[in-house]
């Protein structure tokens, strides 16, 4: 049962159309990953064939999540994404834990992260100090928390803008290296580590939040309609990018140039353009700025959602007179901030990825679960293949999590310690709300 705040109806304003969410993932799956992780594929297989393959694998399988996740999406179109999911079907305590992990390691931590590589490429047109990259990051999520504080429109609308530039530049570079650079030469002998589990973790991490439409759900005018065509579309639409992209860098530098260089992108097109680096470093600002936007719109609406179910504060349940999660908002803004200048934001974000990947497997599970639990609940979308495709999502979540608990087991318990962390604040807001309500 909702709870509302005083004064303020708990609906959020249906503003949002398809194309609204496909930019919402497309944005948030593009981000810096897809300018450095292509080397670090190359190194464990440097051979042209596999490098497209792995990355073709990769996107299958977040394509698979994508149409997993959708009939969840359209069952049940509220804000909370995961959360909602989750909480349906397996109960309030799960429900939070997939709540309370999202939005503290998956967004906060990981947008600490994503903004702190947004104010070190700024470094690249003017030199800054530790410090300074540090408050450059803080400014730069205050003025993201600002911008959603307009209104989910006005915060789409910056999400529009900046995932068309990101993707622009992404297709300039595939075109500029497919058409302009000289192709790479003689190839020196190279014999990889072969670890495939590594690479498709790695090439799983590029792909990461095609989740993201889910979490606006409610402020969609049609969901059951469009949030599908969203995930698939965006997810395809990376997809292409994303290939494209490693296709230029295998014809410009080649599988072991790849992997020898860490600045894959840069020295891409570098060999196209003599400024080729400034164009890279001003790709990854706009791409790291929109990345960190979308999450910033979409992480707001898990304490929303909570904070309705009397999970937290209900201050956190508030929307402003733009129907915008205001208090919500300022939250994610202090804890990321908090993290920044803490240092602590690259073991969280880390950590993160650990607790999405879990919640990610809790989702594909409810939806066996709810095909179960609620068979006669109307569904304005199934997955196709089902139950095969829920299984390839499985697999893959399941993957990351295997390899990330046999190769970083201590970090691996730490972040599954941090997803129960939030259990006593489940408990006091519990105690809270009953002894609010309870007669005087």
């Amino acid at each position: 049962m909702e709870v509302p705040c005083d004064g303020v109806p708990p609906g959020l304003r249906r503003e949002l159309g398809m194309l609204d969410a496909a930019m919402i993932t497309i944005g948030g799956i593009i981000g810096s990953g897809i300018f450095f992780v292509p080397s670090r594929v190359a190194a464990e297989f440097p051979d042209a064939g596999a490098v497209m393959l792995i990355w073709l694998a990769g996107g299958l399988v977040s394509l698979a999540g994508a149409l997993t996740v959708a009939e969840l999406a359209t069952m049940f179109p509220r804000a909370g994404g995961p959360y909602v999911f989750v909480r349906e079907a397996f109960g309030r305590v799960p429900g939070f834990i997939a709540g309370w992990s999202y939005f503290v390691l998956g967004k906060a931590a990981i947008g600490a992260a994503v903004l702190l590589v947004f104010a070190e490429y700024v470094g690249y047109f003017a030199p800054l100090t530790p410090l300074g990259k540090q408050l450059l990051a803080v400014w730069a999520a205050g003025s993201l928390a600002y911008v959603n504080a307009l209104g989910v429109r006005q915060g789409a609308r910056v999400q529009n803008v900046l995932t068309l530039l990101k993707a622009g530049a992404l297709a300039v570079l595939v075109l500029a290296a497919l058409l302009l650079a000289p192709a790479a030469g003689p190839q020196p002998s190279f014999v990889g580590e072969g670890n495939l589990s590594a690479a498709l973790v790695l090439v799983l991490f590029a792909y990461n939040a095609w989740i993201n439409a889910t979490f606006v759900g409610e402020e969609m005018r049609n969901p059951g309609r469009d949030l599908p065509r969203a995930l698939a579309l965006g997810t395809l639409g990376v997809m292409v990018l994303y290939l494209g992209a490693n296709l230029a860098y295998l014809r410009v530098l080649g599988p072991a140039g790849m992997a020898a260089s860490p600045l894959v992108a840069t020295d891409t097109m570098q060999r196209a353009f003599a400024f080729g680096g400034a164009f890279i470093a001003g790709s990854i600002l706009v791409s790291t700025y929109g990345n960190a936007n979308g999450g910033t719109l979409t992480g707001a609406r898990i304490p929303l959602a909570m904070a309705r179910q009397g999970e937290l504060p209900r201050a956190l349940g508030h929307l402003n007179r733009a129907g915008a999660p205001d208090v919500a908002l300022l939250a994610e803004f202090l804890l990321t901030a908090a993290l920044i200048l803490s240092g602590t934001f690259q073991t969280a974000a880390t950590l993160g990825i650990v607790a999405i990947w879990a919640v990610l497997a809790a989702v594909a599970l409810a939806v066996v679960v709810l095909r179960r639990k609620l068979p006669h609940v109307h569904r304005p979308y199934r997955v196709p293949l089902y139950p095969l495709v829920p299984a390839v999502f499985l697999a893959g979540a399941l993957g990351v999590l295997g390899l990330s608990v046999a190769q970083q087991r201590e970090q691996a318990l730490l972040s599954f310690a941090l997803m129960l962390s939030g259990l006593p604040v489940l408990w006091w807001t519990r105690r809270a709300t009953r002894r609010h309500a309870a007669p005087v």
